[in-house]
């Protein structure tokens, strides 16, 4: 896991919301369930599904910016997984989410979305080909700035799974453009100066002894 000392601070803040969990990108998911895997990136790729596979390919958005990626799982609520993520879009509908695509397993693609998708590996996550459902969603801060989450929803014989993909192209906050110094007017004449600045320098007068080199 790749973090800073205030994203880990702030994530920590999230987690301890009631009564249940609280994903990064403020989702409550039931009381019992855990978190199997969070992995935080500062500055990442990614492609934003936004349709189901076709002609060889998932249809995506490539964004990148801060990214975290998570992975839950809880003992089975007695809901569906169609059911689960209702009760998930319904929060992000609430923070004022736009649904780019929503698909469920043989709709989406079946195995070829899947595989064409990020997931993250078992067993921290678990996708059942024949019962999943995924989200993608944006919205734009006050700042301008978009926002990207997508929820992928799966079930075992025991376990409730869901991953959430976080992306906020923020990346400006977090990587600064490396600019370069210029050069000292007071030594850019001098022999270190203008190597520096020039790459070579022209040594006019320097002779040598005839033989010598």
């Amino acid at each position: 896991m790749h973090t800073t000392p205030n994203i880990a601070k702030c994530l920590f803040s999230l987690l301890i919301g009631l009564p249940g969990l609280v994903t990064a990108a403020d989702l409550d998911l039931p009381a019992a369930a855990r978190i199997t895997v969070k992995d935080v990136t500062t500055l990442a790729p990614y492609n934003v599904p936004t349709g189901p596979w076709y002609n060889g390919t998932v249809p995506s958005l490539s964004v990148q910016g801060r990214m975290v990626r998570e992975a839950w799982q809880s003992q089975k609520s007695g809901k569906n997984t169609l059911q689960v993520l209702t009760d998930l879009r319904e929060q992000i509908l609430n923070q004022g989410y736009t649904v780019l695509f929503e698909c469920h397993d043989r709709i989406c693609g079946g195995f070829d979305f899947r595989f064409g998708i990020e997931v993250l590996p078992g067993p921290d996550m678990y996708v059942d080909l024949n019962n999943y459902h995924f989200l993608s969603a944006t919205r734009k801060t006050a700042k301008g700035n978009d926002r990207y989450l997508t929820v992928l929803v799966s079930q075992s014989a025991q376990h409730d799974f869901v991953q959430n993909i976080y992306l906020a192209e923020d990346q400006e906050d977090y990587v600064k453009p490396i600019e370069k110094a210029a050069p000292d007017k007071a030594s850019a004449n001098t022999f270190d100066g203008l190597l520096n600045q020039n790459g070579s320098v022209i040594l006019s007068d320097l002779v040598f002894k005839s033989g010598s080199s």
